[in-house]
């Protein structure tokens, strides 16, 4: 989730380090309220996981072999578009 990070109001909190990284990306929305992002996600038909432990307030979005490179771009226009400021 490289277009993610190309995004200046989030913040991906799953490690950088590419012998560390799994299909799963963990990232804050600096803008907009988890709920209000989880909700903006939905629209898309974009399944998510709000991590709300220890105060997190961020979103888990999980890629998988079966999901298409369409998927992925959605999934970041999605995240671009939920602020609108």
């Amino acid at each position: 989730f490289m277009g993610l990070k190309s995004i200046s109001y989030v913040s991906i909190l799953s490690p950088a380090n590419s012998a560390e990284r799994s299909a799963l990306v963990t990232f804050k929305h600096e803008k907009v309220p988890l709920s209000d992002l989880q909700n903006h996600l939905n629209t898309y038909k974009l399944r998510t996981r709000g991590v709300t432990e220890g105060g997190l307030s961020a979103l888990r979005v999980s890629t998988h072999i079966y999901n298409t490179p369409d998927e992925v771009d959605r999934t970041i226009e999605a995240v671009k578009t939920a602020y609108k400021g």
